[in-house]
């Protein structure tokens, strides 16, 4: 095994901060109550099974992203996570099967 001439050291000047996280803010905790139960009742709908290869549906997937769209159901897919990652890894097969969508303006 090669040893190290010098010993590895720890970087001078990093100062730790705070260790607790930021709260979220009340609209925020609104909006995370109502996508949940938007994601409990789609699923629901769709049976829990994947719209892709019909498996165990386990993942939301948002076809257009969540921001703005985040609790809009019309932009939701139940998905098992084989599928969610290939819409993910192979977005040209996604766009041309409608499972990704991009509105440029």
């Amino acid at each position: 095994m090669l040893k190290r001439k010098t010993p590895l050291k720890a970087k001078s000047g990093f100062k730790k901060r705070g260790g607790k996280l930021k709260s979220l803010s009340g609209s925020r905790k609104v909006k995370n109550a109502d996508y949940e139960k938007a994601k409990a009742e789609y699923f629901e709908e769709k049976n829990y099974q994947c719209e892709i290869c019909n498996g165990q549906g386990t993942d939301l997937h948002h076809k257009k992203g969540r921001g703005k769209f985040l609790c809009e159901k019309s932009t939701f897919m139940a998905l098992c996570r084989a599928c969610h990652n290939k819409c993910h890894h192979e977005v040209g097969w996604a766009r041309e099967n409608g499972y990704i969508i991009y509105d440029y303006k």
